[in-house]
């Protein structure tokens, strides 16, 4: 995991296309070894609901995809293309920056990172059980009857 981070470090200090090329494809490499630690991690936290957490997960990790150009963007759109020390010295912020980001993110997963079921998600698992008892999901059960019978069925398992 710390491996694609070190990588992107290295290019920031490079000046030549094709050394740079080399390690941002030997650092994708690597990180296609790691993919599968985080994706498996959904499973262990827990087996139920592993495919809503990986989809929330998923979702906030896109957030970086969005961000993340916009930002480059707006670091090297306003130096000349001819000042080729200017673009260099923004290129490499962009590249130590995202190295920091990705060290930090893999600091954190290997700190923080467990394979043991949290026990929020159980709690939930037996709230899910009750509700599927009370056939609030049910697929029998209409569209427009869903949204009324949830809130009735609730209240009561609330009450």
């Amino acid at each position: 995991m710390f491996l694609p981070a070190i990588l992107l470090f290295c290019m920031s200090f490079l000046d030549n296309n094709v050394p740079i090329l080399i390690l941002m494809n030997i650092a994708m490499y690597f990180q296609g070894f790691a993919n599968p630690c985080y994706y498996v991690n959904y499973a262990d936290l827990s087996p139920r609901f592993s495919a809503i957490l990986c989809g929330v997960g998923n979702g906030l990790c896109a957030v970086a995809g969005i961000i993340g150009p916009i930002l480059v963007g707006l670091l090297v759109n306003d130096v000349d293309l001819h000042d080729h020390e200017k673009l260099h010295q923004r290129w490499k912020i962009a590249f130590i920056s995202a190295s920091a980001v990705w060290m930090f993110g893999s600091l954190q997963f290997c700190v923080f990172g467990s394979a043991e079921v949290q026990h929020g998600i159980l709690m939930v698992r037996r709230m899910g059980r009750r509700l599927w008892r009370m056939r609030i999901f049910s697929t029998r059960t209409p569209r427009k009857v869903a949204g009324p019978l949830l809130f009735k069925s609730l209240g009561e398992w609330l009450a």
